[in-house]
């Protein structure tokens, strides 16, 4: 396998890499905003309605967050694989030419 293969498959590789804990790190945060947010019944006598609100704000954004994370993932997994095969397919080009070639 060639070193340009190489590099392209470790530069990927990172790459999907950086995005997955990207996605996983903005999970998790959004976990902790979530677990913070308060309802109407914690938002007092007067404020029922806005507590109401944010609550169902927070947990929209939890829940758009939550399908961008896993598209994150599985973007990430493409390119691993994708990169994993355009390797295979190399080596096996590179062995195949080097067999006719010797």
């Amino acid at each position: 396998m060639s070193d340009s293969v190489n590099v392209l498959r470790d530069e990927v590789s990172a790459s999907a890499n950086r995005v997955r804990a990207v996605g996983d790190t903005l999970q998790d945060a959004l976990g902790k905003v979530g677990a913070c947010s308060f309802g109407s019944s914690s938002a007092g006598r007067e404020y029922g309605g806005q507590g109401g609100a944010v609550e169902a704000a927070t947990a929209t954004v939890v829940q758009v967050v939550t399908a961008w994370h896993s598209s994150t993932a599985e973007v990430a997994d493409s390119l691993i694989g994708a990169v994993n095969v355009y390797t295979a397919q190399e080596d096996s080009t590179t062995s195949a030419v080097t067999g006719i070639v010797s």
